[in-house]
């Protein structure tokens, strides 16, 4: 499971989303399906630019 938060430039909370990712071996895995997860919902919500950030120590 991943938790997804959209933020606005001032850190104000405009949108927050768990993503279920079940069947994923690895959390590199889980941590690129919540960046698509993310990137999915920026479009939806009519987003012009989106900066992913993650919390884990590896780089996607």
């Amino acid at each position: 499971m991943a938790g997804l938060i959209v933020r606005d430039e001032d850190g104000e909370i405009l949108a927050s989303k768990t993503a279920i990712c079940s069947d994923i071996a690895t959390l590199f895995t889980v941590e690129a399906h919540a960046g698509l997860q993310v990137a999915r919902l920026g479009i939806l919500m009519g987003l012009n630019k989106l900066e992913i950030m993650g919390d884990s120590k590896t780089v996607i």
